[in-house]
């Protein structure tokens, strides 16, 4: 347990953002630990990294997986501003968008990016 980085965590975020998919057969998670001086060795700082493009049909249903992990502080609102700011397109035509979801969780209040 790295701070919050658990294996049931871990699976909740694959199940949320891989769908029905969750063999992850095609492009795997991965993880990043990372070893600070205000991290102690046996609580290091983790990383989980889950692969966008390969487990939706479209960006739109990419963004709906998403936005199950975003917390309840405007967050959403902010996502969904960016992504009308990079396309015209619908989302539901296309993917692309979306390349990695980054989970770290520091104990509590996750840290979450997307690339």
């Amino acid at each position: 347990d790295a701070n919050g980085f658990d294996a049931s965590s871990v699976s909740h975020v694959c199940r949320v953002l891989a769908g029905s998919d969750v063999s992850f057969a095609t492009q795997a998670p991965v993880t990043a630990t990372t070893w600070r001086p205000q991290a102690s060795a046996a609580n290091p700082s983790a990383a989980l990294y889950v692969p966008l493009w390969t487990y939706a049909a479209h960006d739109g249903a990419v963004r709906d997986r998403v936005r199950q992990l975003l917390p309840d502080n405007g967050t959403a609102t902010r996502y969904d501003r960016a992504l009308a700011a990079l396309t015209a397109r619908s989302l539901e035509s296309a993917r692309g968008l979306h390349n990695y979801f980054s989970w770290q969780p520091n104990g509590g209040r996750p840290r979450i990016k997307l690339y």
